[in-house]
């Protein structure tokens, strides 16, 4: 299991520094999010700082190194990729954010083959099963170009309820590298994960009303999501905006 960690305050870091102390979590994800004062790396760091054994992926993406040229989006890309490398921070996961720029999580894992950067991390994407047929038809697309990239080592799957999208998106995947790790976004079915999902739309996030009806339906859901992440060897990436 991993814990999927949003940190939009500085001052959150010590608080999420002192949870995971206390707890047994010991693998993380770090996302990335618009706010400026907030550098992700930072992020990883100061907490690798505190707890030295913990196992970070850091989401790098890439509309945040978005410039007026290509040229300086690949300089701001690849700061950000060798700052993760020097601070022996090994996985990342590399995203588009939406809307997608000119410079997505295709062209980042170009320029991670061209440059050779990919040798000293593991590369991970994303891929969201659950979009409409139009959308899912380009998802799709993405996917299999992304996965002609031999030094992916996991996809990341969006947030979602629907267990027979799931097992269509996990054969797809399969069917393209047997080989590949995969990972199952997951809410934490709380008052708190619920009120946050209420107010704050993600995007490619479709959940059904009577998940969000309340904790009791959210929590029945989510047995049967664990149930389906167990039969198809997917690890849980726990969505759990509380704990800061």
């Amino acid at each position: 299991m991993r814990l999927d960690v949003t940190i939009r305050k500085k001052e959150e870091i010590e608080t999420v520094a002192d949870f995971l102390s206390a707890s047994v979590v010991r693998s993380i994800n770090v996302t990335h999010t618009h706010d400026d004062d907030i550098d992700p790396l930072e992020v990883a760091v100061r907490l690798k700082g505190r707890i030295p054994d913990l196992d970070i992926m850091l989401h790098l993406a890439t509309k945040y190194f978005c410039a007026q040229s290509m040229d300086d989006c690949r300089m701001g890309f690849q700061k950000q990729v060798k700052g993760a490398i020097r601070a022996g921070i090994q996985k990342v996961l590399v995203v588009s954010g939406h809307p997608k720029i000119h410079f997505d999580s295709l062209e980042a894992l170009q320029f991670l083959q061209q440059e050779h950067l990919a040798t000293n991390l593991e590369v991970y994407c994303a891929y969201n099963p659950y979009f409409d047929p139009a959308r899912l038809r380009v998802e799709h697309e993405r996917l299999e170009r992304k996965l002609t990239f031999p030094f992916l080592k996991g996809i990341c799957l969006q947030i979602g309820m629907d267990t027979s999208k799931l097992k269509k998106g996990v054969d797809q995947v399969r069917a393209l590298r047997p080989d590949i790790a995969l990972f199952g976004s997951v809410p934490v079915p709380s008052e708190a994960t619920l009120n946050r999902l209420k107010l704050a739309t993600l995007y490619g996030v479709f959940l059904p009303n009577s998940y969000l009806l309340s904790v009791e339906s959210a929590k029945e859901m989510t047995k049967d999501l664990l149930a389906a992440f167990k039969q198809y060897r997917i690890e849980p990436l726990v969505f759990a905006p509380h704990i800061t």
